[in-house]
């Protein structure tokens, strides 16, 4: 293809110039012109396009506007598709936005018509923190919890079963059918924080953060061990614990997957409890 010279938007039926050379198809024209000026001539002498009140007869799908409004001429030399993607070209129909699906709880996805690929993301949950252990002179603070593992997948439309099995694990893995899955984080084993889960089958594949070990700080506090940050969430705060005091519990994980915080300890009475993690999701974006 070459254009000798760009077509201009002042350009009427009486301009001489060259525009577009006899080696350009009918979409390529039709194109081309519209790309240069955005705008058709009514007057403009280039096979393709033109002013119409009314969508071309040969049209496959008219354009429900008003009178007067810029439309393709979509002649007789173009097929059926290149019709059809002219005009929704010129609708701004041709490019729709993605769809996104999120699941947080188990369920079934199902593949629509005209679906090209999905960007698939699982993130699974985190893992609960431990409760405080009266210990003695000491209070054994609760760890916090692992972050719950993630992964990442861009799957074509031909790989997808007419529907896919969503699992939302809680406790437990989660995954999009047999195609991408994560692991959930461990919960915390009394101070011993839990360890991180891991994405697997995905383009990427994230390990969530391990839950930090509960500890005492002085001769008289304890502190509850963070829950783990995965992808979508931050850990919980552990919990403090003084002997002789108070002691607090652990916070929730933080959006999704994020490990939750041990509970603080200490020398006698009630001990901080241990935090949840934070629950798994799934998202689906679709792409058509």
């Amino acid at each position: 293809m070459s254009i000798t010279t760009p077509l201009q938007a002042a350009d009427n039926g009486s301009t001489s110039r060259t525009v577009l050379n006899d080696n350009f198809t009918a979409v390529e024209v039709a194109i081309e012109a519209v790309v240069n000026d955005g705008a058709p001539l009514a007057t403009t002498s280039v096979a393709g396009r033109s002013r119409l009140s009314a969508a071309p007869v040969d049209a496959t799908i008219p354009i429900a506007v008003g009178t007067n409004d810029t439309r393709m001429n979509v002649g007789a030399g173009m097929t059926v598709e290149e019709k059809a993607i002219l005009v929704a070209i010129e609708a701004g129909t041709y490019f729709p936005a993605p769809q996104v699906v999120t699941f947080t709880s188990s369920g079934t996805w199902t593949k629509d018509a005209g679906l090209k690929y999905v960007v698939v993301e699982v993130q699974a949950v985190g893992g609960a923190g431990a409760a405080g252990v009266d210990g003695g002179s000491f209070g054994t603070p609760g760890g916090g919890g692992g972050a719950g593992g993630y992964t990442k997948e861009l799957i074509l439309a031909s790989a997808l079963g007419a529907t896919e099995t969503v699992t939302i694990g809680v406790a437990a893995s989660s995954s999009f059918g047999s195609l991408c899955s994560a692991t959930h984080g461990a919960n915390a084993s009394s101070d011993n924080g839990g360890a991180g889960g891991v994405g697997s089958g995905g383009d990427i594949n994230v390990g969530g953060g391990d839950g930090s070990q509960g500890e005492n700080s002085s001769a008289s506090d304890t502190l509850g061990g963070n829950g783990g940050n995965s992808f979508y969430g931050a850990g919980g705060r552990g919990g403090r614990g003084s002997n002789g005091g108070a002691n607090s519990n652990g916070s929730v994980g933080k959006n999704y997957g994020g490990g939750g915080g041990g509970g603080g300890a200490n020398d006698s009475g009630t001990q901080g409890t241990g935090a949840a993690g934070g629950p798994a999701i799934v998202i689906v974006t679709e792409y058509y």
